[in-house]
Formats: C-alpha cells, structure tokens, sequence
C-alpha cells in the first residue's frame, strides 16, 4: 500500500465546526504521484487514492468517493463529540468538581488546624507566663527578705565599729564583758529546681497530630426508600445476588434463603439442613457454593434443588490438603476460590491459605499462595472480590489476630494491604466481615464489632469510614451490590429477625 494512505486521514473532516457538512473539501495532491490529485477512498487500506494508486496497486479494493467518506468522518466525529459532551465530559468535569472540592476541605482542615495549634500554644505560653510570674515573685520576696537581714546586721555592725574606734576604754569595756557577739549569716535562700521531661511528656501536655479523616469530606452519601426489612434468621451471613434473584444464608441454623426485596421481604425457595460457609450467584442463575468442612465444590442449578459436584479441592498439584473458604466470580467469568489448609491442633498454628482460579467449565488456571520470600499470601481467605483491573482482593481472617485486606496483582504481587484506621474511642480492633466493590472500583468492607463502613480507593487508600449507628443499622456481617449502586447490609441479631438494609450509593454533588 503506498505510503500516503495513513498520513491522509488527517484531511477528513478536518473543518473547525464538524457540524457543517457544507464544508467545502480541499483538492490534495498525492504523496507518491505528486502531479495526481486524491480523487477516492480505499476502503480496504483506509487511505486516499489517486487515479494512479488506483491502477497500480487498488484495482481488487473497495473504493467510495471522497464525499461519502468525507460525510461517514464527520457523522462518527459529530457522534464522539456527543458522547463526549453527553458522558465523558460531564464525568470528568464531576470527578474535577470532586478534587476542586476536596482541596477547599483540605485547606478549611489546615486553617481550623493550624488555629488549634495556635491556640494551644498560646495557652500554654500565658500558663508558662503565669507560672514564670509567680516563682519571681516568690523569689523577690525572699530576696528582699534576705537583703531586709542583711542590712540591718551590716548597720549593727557598722555601729559597733564607730564605737569601737571612739574609745580604747570603750575596747576594755567590750573585751571585759565580751560584748562583741557573733551574728549567724544568713545561708539559706529559694533555688529554682528545674523539672525534667521527654518528648512524650512534652506531647501529652501540648498534643499530637494523629491520623484522621476530613470533616464534612463524605463524597458517597446513602439514601435508603426503606429503612430495613427482617428475616426470620438470627444473623444473615452471606448475601448473592444473581441476575433477578438474591440468597441469604445462616450457617449455624443451617438454612439457606432465596428472597425477593419489595414492600416486604419475599421467600421464594428454602433449604434446610445446609451449612452454607460461601457462596456466589452465577450469571446464568446458577449458584456456586462453599460447604463448612467439605473439600468439594456445590453448584444448585436453576430450578433444581438437588446440588451437583462442581469442583474437588482435593488436588494432588495443592502442597496440601485444603478446604474451600470463599469464592468469587472474576469479571471474566473465571472463579476464584480461597482456601485454608486442613491441620491438626499438634501441627501448630501456622496455617497458610490460598487463592485458587477456575475456569467457567471447573478446570485449574492459576493458584496463588506464596510471595517471591516463599511466605503465604493469606491464612484464611473469609471473603473475595476483583476490580476491573484484574486486581483480586482478599478479606484474610486468620484464627488468631485481626482481619485484614490483601490486593494482589494477576501476577500475585501484593499491591496493598488494608488493617483499618486508628479511630478516637473505637470499641475494638478492626473486625471486617464482608467486602464488596463498586463500579467505580472503590472498596466497601463493614466493620462488625466497630459497626463501621470503611471505603477505600483501587490503590488501598482510605476514602472515608462512616459510622452505622447513626443509619440504624447495627452488628453489620454482609453485602451485595444489586443493580443501580444499591448496598444491601445483612446483619446480626439476638432474636430472629436480623434485618437486611437496602442503601443507595450516591456520589455527592
């Protein structure tokens, strides 16, 4: 193809105003047979063509002249330009509006801040002051009382030296009588003793920055149409939700709920005497569940209530025996599955746990359980999600010590990890039990013992933690995600009828 066919787009619909089809066009020479001009468009190689292109090396080609082509540029330009104005820009314009706003709290943050701090050392300098004005003033009077002392014995003295010099018989008389006494110096006095103190001491009196969240920097805010619906289970331990159905599960009563959110809750189907540990909706209706202390894989087909076998952990390719811990659909439709290793209480308590990816039709595709150190990504993954950017996040929860989040790469390289925030007056250490992720890639995990949301960025920054307790809703265990940004939270209760609520996620305007 001759070298100018590129190089000629730029010339289509070139015009300043794309809506203005009445443009005339220019007549261009060609670059490789200058003495031609370009008289049609080559479908096939995408380029403008002279009459001696054609004959050389376009006769097999799909041509069309120049004008239709010209019209075909300007109908996709004026479409781009109305996608643009319509999605892009007025996104793009939001998440500028977001940042504008952002810095303006950053900067009410630094000035209120910045005002405390002030304020704190002023207090403490007219403290310093009055504290400096009482020890001189004690000092003085001591002092003064000191010299009062001093001069009066320097005035006796001086006395009894006049008389002594005035009379020699005055001298006899003195010594005769021994009237010459010994005044006591006066050796005591104040002394200023200076109190010691450290760095930290100095801190506790003055304060401390410590990390936080901005006020009034919520950017997501939920409205809820109903304030919470109740289920006949005493603690709603997982929530799927397919593409017209949502399940429930309680592990311990050993029930497993599909339900139907309208005015009321709705039971559509139940089953009883299941253990459910995980579980997940496919989008063909089809759900995918993890089984308490069971090494296989349960799939429960539309319309069916007896399950299948879908996948058996117990591979020889695994370093170990494993049982099934969490599962996740990825956005390519591949399940990932965590798992935990299987160990007696005599072989210790270092467990190890994994992330093991499926393919649709249940075949091995990549397994992740140790870093490039040899040392285990996860102990037991409790609950999974992805983004968009193939990243796989891990709620690991070991038996022992706190929760925490883990982002790993498709290549299992730890992006991030995630252990909460030191929150003023928080009841206990970060307790998650469930995460979900938004279609902007955000990160939701609720905090159970702490009643906390804590919503983090793809990166593992924290966007903002909000409170529950002042939406009503308590001891959070799960969520889903349904159409439209709504968070469903299902909770945990002390009778039967732990509540699901149905949350609105709105960006703030």
């Amino acid at each position: 193809m001759a070298e100018h066919n590129e190089k000629d787009d730029q010339y289509l619909g070139a015009q300043e105003h794309i809506n203005l089809p009445s443009h005339k066009l220019q007549t261009i020479s060609c670059v490789s047979h200058p003495t031609y001009d370009l008289i049609l468009f080559c479908r096939d190689c995408h380029g403008l063509i002279c009459s001696k292109c054609l004959t050389d090396s376009h006769q097999q080609h799909s041509m069309c002249d120049i004008a239709v082509i010209h019209n075909e540029k300007l109908k996709d330009l004026t479409n781009q330009r109305d996608q643009i104005y319509s999605k892009f820009l007025p996104f793009v314009l939001s998440e500028k509006l977001k940042f504008e706003e952002m810095l303006s709290l950053h900067t009410v943050s630094y000035e209120s801040e910045r005002e405390k701090i002030t304020e704190k050392d002023r207090k403490l300098k007219d403290e310093i002051s009055k504290r400096t004005s009482l020890l001189l003033g004690e000092k003085e009077k001591d002092y003064l009382m000191a010299k009062e002392n001093i001069e009066q014995n320097i005035s006796l003295l001086q006395e009894k030296i006049k008389e002594l010099k005035s009379s020699a018989t005055l001298t006899e008389e003195y010594s005769k009588h021994n009237n010459i006494k010994i005044h006591p110096l006066p050796f005591s006095t104040l002394t200023f003793k200076e109190e010691s103190y450290n760095a930290c001491e100095l801190q506790n009196i003055f304060g401390k920055l410590e990390p936080g969240l901005l006020t009034n920097a919520d950017h997501v805010e939920f409205a809820s149409e109903k304030p919470s619906y109740s289920t006949n289970l005493n603690l709603i331990g997982k929530i799927t939700t397919g593409e017209n159905t949502i399940w429930i599960k309680n592990t311990k009563q050993a029930i497993l709920q599909e339900i139907k959110l309208a005015n009321e809750i709705c039971v559509e189907e139940e089953v009883k005497d299941i253990q459910v540990r995980d579980m997940v909706a496919l989008k063909s209706g089809e759900l995918l569940l993890i089984l308490v202390n069971d090494p296989i894989i349960k799939i429960l087909k539309k319309g069916q209530k007896k399950m299948e076998n879908f996948y058996n952990m117990d591979k020889s390719w695994l370093y170990a025996k494993v049982f099934p811990t969490a599962v996740h659909v990825l956005n390519n439709n591949k399940v990932a599955v965590g798992t935990t290793e299987v160990k007696d209480q005599s072989e210790g308590e270092n467990i190890s746990g994994q992330v093991v990816v499926l393919t649709e039709d249940g075949k091995k595709d990549h397994v992740y359980d140790f870093n490039s150190n040899k040392e285990a990504l996860f102990t037991v993954p409790h609950r999974i999600t992805s983004n968009t950017n193939r990243d796989i996040i891990v709620l690991d929860r070991p038996p022992k010590g706190n929760g925490r989040l883990r982002s790993i790469d498709n290549e299992g390289n730890i992006k991030w990890d995630y252990t909460g925030l030191e929150i003023p007056k928080q009841k206990q250490c970060f307790d998650p039990w469930d995460l979900v992720t938004t279609s902007h890639d955000s990160i939701i995990t609720c905090d159970f013992s702490n009643e906390n949301l804590h919503i983090l960025n793809s990166k593992g920054n924290v966007i903002n933690c909000i409170g529950l307790t002042p939406l009503d809703i308590y001891r959070p265990v799960s969520m889903a995600i349904i159409q439209n940004e709504t968070l469903l939270i299902g909770c945990a209760s002390t009778t039967d009828n732990a509540k699901i609520h149905k949350l609105q996620i709105k960006s703030k305007e």
